[in-house]
């Protein structure tokens, strides 16, 4: 699996290096750092330009401050989303894993798939917060039948020899794991850039305006950084509506966050566009929604792949599309 994961990255990379030499993109590899608005310092040398795209993604956070986490993390029994892909070891027997966002249910359907004995810890009350109710309900329904187990309302009290202290409904449970995966969100990676005047956010952010422009002129942030929906479509959007700008093309419009798609990678794979049901209310809409299960599509029936739905979230007084599942 690795070897294969492995294989793919090279060929993404190397057809991404190809592309950039085809348009005569000079390429530096290493750490960089402003050392002026526009000014950025990489090996020693400086580069300067009429405008920088500020693109240096997010970094997965750790619950340093839970006991037993720091420790665990320097021994290598708990693990961040970025080592877990990563992990070339023996497949664990029993894996827990403390956040039930899109990562923790992502590698909850990976280890599953792969055999091993999952478990989520969810502090809240449902898995995929933010997302269409009817989408989480399934989603946790979709880890139940792999035989993933789904703590809710869990409070992570510590770790200590391989074994997570929980809290679910006052009482306490002691999970013997061989690993433990933790994936509780990301951080803005701003590198130094707030040094130049950037304006970052209360989440060390960078700020940006619908066309991806800081406060500092000729310099614009995009994707992960602006800790805006960490997606890859996402920061695609960002990115076509910086360079256009850069351009001066007036006609590409703004980033709109509801008119680009997401996903989850699980098994069935969930996509989404727009509101949820809840938001659409929430803006006053009047609201009717249609669904349609896969147990009744000829195709799903035909791929023994009946779970799963499709939702339309629409405006019932214009017919207005605002959100699909």
């Amino acid at each position: 699996m690795h070897q294969r994961k492995a294989d793919v990255v090279k060929k993404i990379s190397s057809s991404v290096e190809m592309l950039m030499k085809m348009s005569k993109v000079t390429s530096v590899f290493g750490e960089a750092k402003f050392v002026g608005a526009r000014a950025l310092e990489v090996n020693g040398k400086v580069y300067e330009a009429k405008n920088v795209i500020l693109a240096t993604g997010s970094t997965a956070n750790k619950l340093l401050k839970v006991p037993g986490f720091k420790s665990g993390y320097k021994s290598g029994e708990i693990l961040t989303s970025e080592e877990a892909i990563n992990f070339d070891k023996k497949l664990p027997k029993k894996v827990t894993i403390v956040g039930g966002g899109v990562i923790g249910i992502e590698f909850a359907n990976v280890f599953a798939k792969a055999g091993s004995k999952v478990t989520v810890v969810q502090n809240g009350p449902v898995l995929l917060p933010g997302m269409d109710s009817d989408v989480s309900k399934l989603a946790k329904e979709m880890l139940e039948g792999m035989g993933v187990e789904v703590l809710l309302n869990a409070n992570t009290l510590g770790y200590e020899k391989k074994t997570l202290k929980v809290e679910v409904d006052s009482k306490t449970l002691s999970l013997k794991q061989d690993v433990v995966l933790t994936a509780i969100g990301r951080s803005a990676n701003a590198i130094n850039a707030a040094e130049v005047g950037v304006k970052l956010g209360e989440r060390g952010e960078v700020l940006v305006d619908s066309l991806q422009r800081t406060n500092v002129a000729g310099v614009y942030a995009i994707g992960d950084v602006t800790n805006q929906k960490m997606l890859a479509h996402v920061a695609y959007a960002h990115a076509l509506v910086a360079v256009f700008h850069i351009l001066g093309d007036k006609q590409k419009g703004s980033y709109h966050p509801k008119a680009v798609p997401g996903c989850v990678y699980t098994s069935p794979e969930i996509a989404f566009i727009g509101m949820t049901e809840a938001e659409a209310k929430a803006q006053g809409r009047n609201v009717m929604t249609a669904k349609y299960s896969f147990a009744n599509l000829g195709k799903a029936i035909a791929s023994n792949k009946t779970k799963g739905l499709v939702k339309l979230v629409v405006d019932k007084e214009f017919g207005e599309i605002l959100g699909a599942w």
